[in-house]
Order: C-alpha cells, then structure tokens, then sequence
C-alpha cells in the first residue's frame, strides 16, 4: 500500500460542529457517511498538505442513502488528483487485513493510519444490522476514543470495500469499527462513475443505473388507486372489469418478485417515462374527459405497446433480464396506475 495516496483521496470532513473523515470518488464527488453533517450547508474538506479546505454542497438528489447512512458531497471546486481507488463490490471474508486513514477526534487534525495485522476482518453479515453495516472489523484499540472515523473508507488488497461508519462498544471501550460494503451502494457508485473493479461486478455493465436511480427519485402525485381513477372516468364499467384489472395488478406483482428490485425499478421509470408522454397527447387532443370501457382497455393497450417498444429499443445496450413478454408489460403498466404513477385523465400528468 502506498500510504501517502491514502492522505490525497482521504480527508476529514467538518460541519458546523461535527467532524469526520470523507473519501475522494473521484475530482467531483466525496463520500462520508451521513450522521457526520451537522449543518448541510456548510460543509469543508480538509486535506493534508493543502493550506485552504475545499467547500462542498450536500448532494440531496441522492437523500434516498441516507437510510443507510450514506451521504454524497458535491465539491464546488474540481479537485487535481490522479490516485483514485478502485472500488470492489465482493464477498468480504473472516480474516482478511483491512486498512484505512481516518481523522478520529481525538487526534485533532492528525491522521491516522489503520493497518497491520490487529486490523482483520471479524466477519460479514448476511443483512444490514440497525440498517447500517454489514461488515464487523478488529482494530488495535489504541486510540481512547474513535469518533472522527465515520466516513473513511474500508480498504481490502488495495480496493475500497466500503464505508466504516460505527464502532460496538464493551464497558464504553471501542470493541469493534463496523462497515457498510459497496454491495448496498454500487448503484450509487456506478451513477457517480466511480472505477469499480469489473471482475466483482460480472453483470452489472449492462444495468440502467440511470434508469435505476431516476425511479427511486420519482415521487407520485395522483394519490388514487387504479379503481378510483377509472370510476373517475367512466361510471358506466362493470364491477368485475375493474375487479379483473385489480387482479392483474396483483398477478402482476407476483411475477415482478421473480426479478431483482433494480431491474423492476429501471424498467418501470422508462415505461413510466414514455407513458407520461403518451398521456399527455392524449388529454390534450380530447374534449370530454369521460370514457367508455372500451375506451380505456384501448388506453391500456397503447400504454403497453409503448412499453414494449422501448423496451425492445433500450435493451440493445441495457439488461431487464430478458423481460419482453406483453402480458407482464401489461400489469407492470396497471401497477404505475395503481402507484399513483399513471392515470386516464389530466390528474395523472407528472409535472416535477
């Protein structure tokens, strides 16, 4: 390991009262885990060597990581660095070295290395515990105190692993530092166009990343199910018609869980997307807002051709693990409906 390329892309990071320790993704984006920010709108990366701290702004459009205690900063000046590390989305064995460079408090603005052999991997859990790490680490204790060490990055053979965010206390000692692996937040790192080793990620090249996180940003407005938008519209349809669009949806559901949340959630924004468009030429070359049955069956099939068509289009270059077939299209387009995502009238027209 070289060690002085830890103290180029490692900084600590301060924030109205608090402080930390954040890592370089690359010259525009750090990370740091997010109970560290005090005061989002000041917020100083502090290099050694470097006599003024860099300014940077919380980056919001990715609040959806602070569940996991995971927080993005902007840096408002392009940072000159050419050492980046490589990031590795992979099991984390029993055993294994991990080291590190954090800015614990107690060091002040010194600091400090973590390595050698008192610094091992204890073990990886199968889930998040507290929704927070997954990862248990030994440490040499020899510091009384390791607040400050939140934010720095968890470094295995060279790679970052992922984020050290926590310690476990024995008797108010430091018993443990724990982490939170890449593998919680690769989507992230793969938007913000981090170098992430290809021989951890076998698949992944072909994900919408895009796709992916522009869907967890999506808020629905229209807050009616699909039963209440179509009554909205049409008085006059059955109750077992609608009763028979409830149980697609359901169906629907059903057959989603057989394939990952990442490759529903890409598919059901571009879909979302180009429906949208859809709906939007269809309110506006209409008079009379009421339908007939047929009317919207006829709506829901050309929301689902439009379904199939961008899908076959985008995945000439984009995995959806071959999900082609017009019937799951069909209920995937019910469910938008019924999220709150599509409707049949003006009310369903996303406007963000």
């Amino acid at each position: 390991m070289d060690y002085t390329k830890l103290s180029k892309v490692i900084c600590r990071v301060t924030c109205g009262d608090s402080c930390g320790s954040a890592f370089l993704v690359n010259c525009n984006f750090a990370l740091t885990a997010f109970h560290v920010l005090d005061d989002l709108n000041n917020i100083l990366l502090h290099f050694d060597g470097v006599n003024e701290p860099y300014k940077a702004q919380y980056a919001s459009e990715f609040d959806q990581y602070e569940t996991i205690d995971i927080a993005v900063l902007r840096i408002n000046e392009k940072i000159e660095c050419d050492c980046f590390f490589d990031f590795a989305n992979r099991k984390i064995n029993p055993g294994e070295k991990w080291e590190s460079r954090a800015y614990p408090a107690v060091k002040g603005t010194t600091g400090n290395n973590f390595f050698g052999n008192d610094h091992v991997v204890q073990q990886q859990l199968s889930d998040l515990k507290n929704n927070k790490y997954d990862v248990e680490l030994e440490h040499d204790k020899k510091l009384s105190s390791y607040k400050g060490v939140s934010g720095s990055p968890l470094i295995i053979d060279e790679k970052i692993c992922g984020i050290i965010n926590s310690e476990l206390l024995e008797k108010n000692e430091s018993k443990e530092l724990c982490a939170i692996s890449c593998k919680y937040f690769i989507d992230l790192l793969m938007y913000l166009n981090a170098i992430i080793s290809k021989e951890y990620i076998p698949d992944m090249d072909k994900s919408d990343i895009a796709g992916i996180h522009l869907w967890k940003k999506t808020t629905p407005s229209d807050k009616r199910n699909l039963s209440g938008k179509i009554y909205d519209v049409c008085s006059a349809i059955s109750e077992r018609r609608v009763k028979k669009y409830n149980r697609d949806v359901a169906s629907g559901k059903i057959e989603s869980e057989l394939f990952s949340d990442r490759v529903i959630s890409a598919l059901k924004f571009r879909i979302f997307e180009v429906c949208q468009d859809e709906l939007i030429r269809f309110v506006d070359t209409r008079v009379d807002s009421a339908l007939s049955p047929d009317e919207i069956d006829n709506l829901i099939d050309v929301f689902t051709t439009k379904a199939e068509l961008i899908v076959k289009d985008r995945s000439k270059d984009y995995s959806y693990n071959g999900i082609s077939n017009r019937d799951l299209l069909r209920k995937i387009v019910l469910d938008l409906i019924d999220e709150c995502y599509l409707a049949f009238d003006e009310y369903g027209i996303y406007e963000e």
